[in-house]
């Protein structure tokens, strides 16, 4: 039987792609996996060293890509909420929270709007119940902001009550000076209602602000805590090759900008092995946010 040259090459390509098929063997990443669990580890411990500042358990995953690298992801859980009193009100019927994160998000991400109706007397227990649920206790201070916002509350839901009585009174007043009187004493009441708001508005601005800022801050550290490691540590993954890179997924914490972003750094493996410095390390570093 004679075979034409078409039908020697296709013999021959099919040859070639079944011995690549038998010589194909899975790649070994034991090493590469040893490696990961050290840094994990390494990673976990730097951070619940201090449980003031780094209050929840950090979350730390690996995952190694071959010719490419380690992926590492931290959850930085409960790291924004941390130290920062919850306050509730009550306000058509429903309740609003302004509390830490690991709250928030238990309850859609809910927060403050112009609250200004009254607060039952179970808020405060809920907010109790539900911080010690999480793990999360109020200091004093705390609690102590958390009143007198409650207290400013009830001013305003007592003198809307009075505004809606007063306005009530001069639509049925039948003496012209009568009306004179009411509605006098509805614009102080209205204007002190208006104080109340703008005293409430400000004490709750402040919060946030201050929220935000310990936020940052609490952000910041838990970061620089994890570059300190990989710079002490880093060198330590003796399988990392010169061509791949370290890539370090950070979720939970808050940007410069107080945005609540995932944070992406990416190092070279020659700049990891050299590290004496964090901070040149960090600056050296691709970073985005996701």
């Amino acid at each position: 039987m004679k075979f034409s040259s078409k039908h020697w090459i296709t013999l021959v390509t099919t040859s070639l792609l079944c011995t690549s098929v038998l010589m194909a063997k899975p790649l070994d990443i034991s090493q590469q996996e040893k490696d990961m669990r050290i840094m994990r580890g390494i990673i976990t411990s730097s951070l619940e060293e201090s449980k003031e500042d780094f209050p929840g358990r950090p979350n730390v995953k690996s995952t190694y890509l071959a010719d490419q690298g380690y992926l590492f992801t931290i959850r930085l859980n409960g790291l924004s909420g941390f130290g920062i009193p919850g306050v509730a009100g009550w306000d058509g019927g429903r309740l609003e929270l302004d509390i830490p994160e690991i709250i928030e998000e238990a309850f859609n991400a809910i927060d403050y709007d112009d609250v200004v109706a009254p607060t039952p007397p179970e808020a405060p227990d809920v907010v109790d119940a539900i911080t010690s649920e999480f793990g999360y206790k109020q200091s004093e201070e705390s609690r102590e902001l958390q009143q007198k916002l409650r207290e400013l509350r009830e001013e305003q839901r007592d003198l809307r009550r009075e505004t809606y009585d007063l306005s009530r009174d001069v639509r049925r007043a039948k003496e012209a000076e009568e009306r004179k009187a009411i509605e006098s004493k509805l614009a102080k009441t209205k204007a002190e209602l208006q104080q109340k708001k703008e005293a409430y508005n400000k004490m709750l601005g402040n919060y946030k602000t201050e929220r935000l800022s310990k936020q940052i801050r609490r952000s910041d550290k838990a970061i620089n805590a994890i570059m300190e490691t990989i710079c002490d540590y880093g060198q330590t993954m003796r399988s990392m090759k010169k061509n791949e890179k370290l890539n370090l997924l950070i979720q939970g914490g808050v940007t410069a900008d107080g945005e609540r972003e995932s944070q992406m750094y990416i190092f070279n493996q020659k700049d990891i092995r050299d590290c004496r410095d964090a901070n040149k390390l960090k600056k050296q570093a691709t970073y985005y946010t996701l």
